[in-house]
């Protein structure tokens, strides 16, 4: 979990290190009836060595929070970085 309130999420940067096995992540909203926004992303360690950086043109709004879902048969390890702002909505 990453926020435990409605939020706009305006950026996401990530770099995987180790892609794990058959490794995803997604992104939900924390609504009553959960939101995909976005994924699931397969995690591949990336050749050039830059992170990934995914901006939005408007911010997705996450009603209730976000929520950070891995998937897989063995974990891998990825750093990442959420650029939101929480509303009162």
């Amino acid at each position: 979990m990453v926020s435990n309130v409605g939020c706009y999420l305006t950026q996401i940067v990530f770099y995987c290190s180790n892609a794990g096995t058959a490794w995803t992540i997604t992104l939900k909203d924390k609504a009553s009836s959960p939101k995909t926004w976005l994924g699931p992303l397969t995690m591949t360690v990336p050749t050039d060595k830059l992170p990934v950086k995914i901006f939005f043109d408007e911010p997705l709004f996450f009603d209730g929070g976000i929520d950070v879902v891995s998937t897989g048969t063995t974990a891998g390890e990825v750093a990442g970085a959420l650029n939101f702002v929480e509303s009162d909505q």
